[in-house]
This record gives structure tokens, C-alpha cells and sequence, in this order.
């Protein structure tokens, strides 16, 4: 196969280095937060043993012992789903979003100025989270047994500072 010159453009905005450049962080930093997202989950799950058997058991029904869990199954297992998000929450292991051109009250701020948003803030509210320092994935689920989606679930950034990879991130965590 034929590659690019160093320098050709793919696209519009890219030289094939630039994207070769993005995809490679994509990949590092997935497999970063992955891994330690994954290590927290552990490290809260292991005193939390009601929670490790509630899991295991919806594992069990809705899936039974003979084969993994695929993404299609992911539907059938709310509260597997909200235990990652509620170590997505706790955890919090990407506290701070990166920054981009954005406005805000109307004032152009350009990404190259130094602006951080604490995305803990929102993550540990107390107005947000009843006990937010508390190991508590029933947060997640409504009463009838299915997942709920919160307002301040930001783990991962939002809008246009979302996370690339966090469709990806969400996928191998389930997997995992």
C-alpha cells in the first residue's frame, strides 16, 4: 500500500500527519482512562460487596453463565450500566475539560487562553448528588427498575468538549 507524503493534506484541515498525530493521543488516552477508570472500579466495588452480587446476579439472569455479555446486551443490564457511570461520577478521573474556542455571555475566548472547567464541581455537587461522596449506583436507576440519564452526569465533559472517544470509552468499559 502506498502511503501519503509526510506533509499531504486529508481533508481540509489535516496533513496525514496531523491526523496520524490525533489518532495515536485518541488511542493513548483511551487506553488511559480505560485502564484506570477500570482500576477504580475495583477499588469501590471490593468494600461494596451488595453491590458486586446485584451485578453479578443481573449478569446471571439476563445472560446466564454460558457466554460474555455483547454490546447488544447492554439494554438488558441497567444496573451494571449504572454502577460504571456511578464510578464514571465518583471517580471523576478526567476532573478538568481541555480547552477550545468558545464563547461565553457573548465574549469570543479563543483556545489559546487559559481556561479550565472543573467538571468535579458538577461531578460532587451536594444540590446535584445526595451524598455525593457516597458509593451509590441506585442513583442512576428510576424506580421502575430502568436507567436513568441526570443532568449533571458529566464525566466525560459535554457539548463540544465531550471526550472523542467516549462512545468508544463507554463500550470497552461495559466490556470490560
Amino acid at each position: 500500500m502506498k502511503s501519503a507524503p509526510e506533509n499531504s493534506k486529508v481533508g481540509k484541515n489535516f496533513t496525514s500527519c496531523q491526523l496520524i498525530g490525533e489518532i495515536i493521543d485518541l488511542f493513548q488516552a483511551g487506553t488511559h482512562t480505560t485502564s484506570t477508570t477500570i482500576r477504580w472500579a475495583l477499588l469501590y466495588l471490593i468494600p461494596h460487596q451488595e453491590i458486586q452480587e446485584r451485578v453479578r446476579a443481573e449478569i446471571k439472569q439476563m445472560i446466564g453463565k454460558d457466554r460474555i455479555p455483547t454490546l447488544t446486551d447492554k439494554p438488558d443490564l441497567p444496573y451494571c450500566e449504572a454502577t460504571i457511570m456511578e464510578v464514571l461520577r465518583i471517580a471523576n478521573i478526567a476532573p478538568i475539560a481541555l480547552p477550545r474556542d468558545t464563547s461565553l455571555d457573548g465574549f469570543h475566548i479563543p483556545k489559546s487562553t487559559i481556561l479550565i472547567a472543573n467538571i468535579d464541581s458538577v461531578l460532587s455537587d451536594l444540590v446535584l448528588w445526595n451524598e455525593p461522596h457516597k458509593f451509590h449506583p441506585e442513583r442512576f436507576m428510576k424506580t421502575d427498575g430502568s436507567l436513568e440519564k441526570l443532568d449533571g452526569f458529566i464525566p466525560i465533559s459535554i457539548g463540544r468538549r465531550v471526550c472523542l472517544g467516549e462512545s468508544l470509552a463507554r463500550m470497552e468499559l461495559f466490556l470490560s
